[in-house]
């Protein structure tokens, strides 16, 4: 739910679709159509072709939901949160992406704030349980 802001406020409105058409003359006024571009024809019966289109970008419907600058704030706000979370822990952190942070704990040592809401950090173990070994073969390959 919390990532959902940063995806809803930054979605794309021009997405592929696609068509199916049985006339032959609507296959040819998709063909001429400048306002889009075809990606795919597919041929599925030989009454039915599919068309994949989008429109080209200066023709793109601008959405009323799309919101690039919360998006971007959110994504600002988040790293914020990560850096501060980095500033703790120190020499601990074994692994880092943009919502987690993968790090060793003692006890006694320092602990980063967790919490339930949005911008707070959460513990992704169940309570009791722990990490033993933690391998990883680069960014997002854990």
């Amino acid at each position: 739910m919390l990532n959902s802001f940063w995806g809803k406020f930054g979605e794309q409105m021009n997405k592929m679709k696609t068509k199916q058409i049985t006339e032959p003359h609507e296959l040819i006024d998709h063909l001429n159509d400048t306002t889009i571009e075809i990606s795919d024809i597919r041929i599925l019966s030989a009454d039915v072709i599919e068309l994949a289109y989008k429109k080209i970008e200066e023709d793109a419907v601008k959405g009323s939901k799309t919101k690039i600058f919360i998006a971007a704030f959110t994504t600002c706000q988040a790293r914020l949160k990560l850096y501060e979370s980095l500033e703790v822990l120190g020499d601990r952190v074994l692994y880092y992406d943009t919502d987690s942070v993968i790090y060793t704990w003692k006890p006694g040592q320092t602990e980063i704030p967790l919490g339930d809401y949005l911008g707070d950090m959460t513990n992704e173990l169940d309570e009791g349980d722990y990490i033993v070994e933690f391998v990883s073969g680069g960014a997002k390959n854990y």
